[in-house]
């Protein structure tokens, strides 16, 4: 009987990070899909930081609403329907004659693919023990970096040769397919589900203020917001065109490189959770994390100029490789989010964490593109071209980014450590 829990546990917990995966590729996909929407659509950097944002405007709305919902009915359906919607989504995004037509399909795909990433940690807190979580969320955001790593260098190739219409289709049929296969083979674990409901208090709101009343939530939250909010600019969307023009390299080298992030983070996410189980500590490896990250993304960015420093392309490889690997201590504070709060509302709380997780991207994308445009508006009045953009521009525009990691730091002496343990009963 074990043996069959496990393998069932199993199963469903494989199930929701292929989701997850699947869907992380198709969100960090504009990166690259920039290039090709500036020639089809006669664009420029704030319409397409707008096409990244509607993903995350809506992702984020749903995260609350994603906790509760997977407290109370477990993942079966909810993930189903939801990877069958996103689907549909790509489906329309494959055919759309507008950028309004593509902001409305990103936010068709924010919506549901909320469900991806809090449903998978929802299911680990059912059918694992609490000693597990961090490795295997860990494992679950490595998967979500190996979608990234697709989502860079390998789409660029994609659309290079097949284009971007075509390879959304086929991803909207591969969305529909792993829909179904999830309603087939995922089965609730519904003794425990029923023994979840049954512990949670009758009425939203009271389940909700257990989550936010608590100081230790809004700092973390800040923390994992500042924290991962600086990938999300220049690893899903920004980097790529800025270490093209900084280097003189193509699209497609660019991207490649920029995906060493995501592969750090893919390796990083397990290790970092492991880490962080194995020494008992949550707070010890955020506050190495974040400064790591300011040292690094300060090579990153201003090597060049600020430094007067000429990096060598493999390099920077290494260097961006290492950035992912500091970054993933978003997973000591996923795991800190469970730990302040009795399990009945992990969900939630897990939930409002993701919540935060991105909060960072869908701010500071559009902010970002919208100040790089202006400044490249000071020297010509076409920016519909890659070329019109200056390197300076990037910078000035990116200074937001390691400040967020100092902010990170310091956050790091205010929040409380859990000792790897469940803290709240």
């Amino acid at each position: 009987m074990k043996n069959k829990t496990a393998i069932l546990g199993l199963t469903v917990w494989i199930l929701g990070s292929t989701f997850f995966l699947t869907e992380y590729f198709v969100r960090v996909s504009t990166g690259v899909l920039s290039t090709y929407l500036f020639h089809d659509f006669h664009t420029n950097a704030t319409a397409i930081g707008l096409l990244s944002g509607y993903f995350y405007y809506t992702y984020i709305s749903m995260q609350i609403p994603v906790g509760i919902l997977v407290d109370r009915f477990g993942a079966r359906w909810l993930l189903s329907v939801a990877a069958i919607l996103f689907g549909c989504a790509c489906i329309l995004f494959s055919e759309m004659n507008s950028l309004e037509t593509g902001y409305f399909a990103r936010a068709v795909m924010g919506f549901v693919g909320a469900f991806a990433f809090v449903g998978t940690l929802k299911l680990i807190t059912i059918y694992f023990p609490a000693n597990k979580f961090a490795i295997l969320s860990g494992i679950t955001q490595g998967s979500g970096m190996v979608g990234a790593i697709i989502g860079a260098a390998p789409m660029a190739y994609l659309f290079n040769h097949i284009g971007w219409r075509l390879s959304f289709l086929s991803f909207g049929i591969l969305f529909v397919a792993l829909g179904i296969s999830m309603a087939i083979l995922i089965r609730d674990k519904l003794g425990n589900v029923a023994l979840e409901v049954n512990q949670v208090k009758s009425y939203i709101i009271e389940d909700l203020k257990i989550v936010l009343i608590s100081k230790q939530t809004w700092l973390n939250c800040l923390f994992i917001c500042l924290l991962y909010g600086p990938t999300e600019v220049f690893g899903e969307q920004l980097g790529i065109m800025f270490r093209s023009i900084s280097s003189g390299i193509s699209i497609q080298l660019a991207a490649l490189q920029v995906s060493f992030i995501f592969l750090g983070l893919a390796v990083g996410c397990p290790l970092l959770g492991y880490i962080s189980d194995y020494i008992q500590s949550r707070v010890k490896v955020m506050r190495f994390s974040s400064i790591s990250c300011f040292i690094l993304i300060m090579f990153m960015i201003y090597s060049e100029h600020l430094f007067n420093m000429h990096i060598n392309y493999y390099i920077m490889c290494f260097l961006m490789f290492l950035y992912g690997v500091f970054n993933s201590a978003i997973i000591p504070s996923y795991a800190i989010s469970t730990e302040i709060h009795k399990r009945s509302v992990s969900g939630m709380a897990l939930g409002v964490t993701n919540m935060a997780t991105v909060a960072g991207g869908s701010f500071f994308i559009p902010l970002i593109g919208h100040i790089i445009d202006i400044l490249s508006a000071e020297r010509t009045s076409n920016i519909i071209n890659n070329a019109n953009y200056n390197i300076k521009d990037f910078e000035i525009g990116f200074t937001i980014l390691p400040v967020c990691f100092l902010i990170c730091f310091m956050l790091t002496y205010l929040i409380k450590e859990t000792g790897c343990k469940v803290v709240v009963e």
